[in-house]
């Protein structure tokens, strides 16, 4: 299974990182962090950008940053998350995991 993982930076998605790299046939392919564009850090924890890229590099995966709007409406977090999604089956990924909410 070639999956996603959702990324927010923090404890809950590193536990859920470390619990994904043990299963047998689990691949994961990217990281998804959502970002408010308007203060360049995630949305759900206020890190910085640049954190979050170097996590990612380290661990030799790709980040897929999906742009929030600030203030940002719920049709606009579904239109962009929809998105993320229609990326992630185009790419061949079967799945994504929720490390922490999006």
């Amino acid at each position: 299974m070639k999956i996603a993982l959702s990324w927010s930076s923090g404890k809950d998605s590193t536990w859920a990182l470390h619990l994904l790299k043990q299963q047998a046939g689990v691949e994961i392919a990217a990281l998804i962090t959502t970002f408010n564009c308007t203060a360049d850090r995630v949305a759900m924890h206020a890190v910085r950008r640049g954190l979050v890229e170097a996590q990612a590099d380290r661990m030799g995966l790709p980040l897929w940053p999906v742009e929030l709007p600030w203030p940002c409406s719920n049709s606009d977090y579904e239109e962009r998350m929809s998105a993320i999604c229609r990326r992630a089956v185009e790419s061949g990924l079967t799945g994504i995991a929720l490390g922490d909410p999006f």
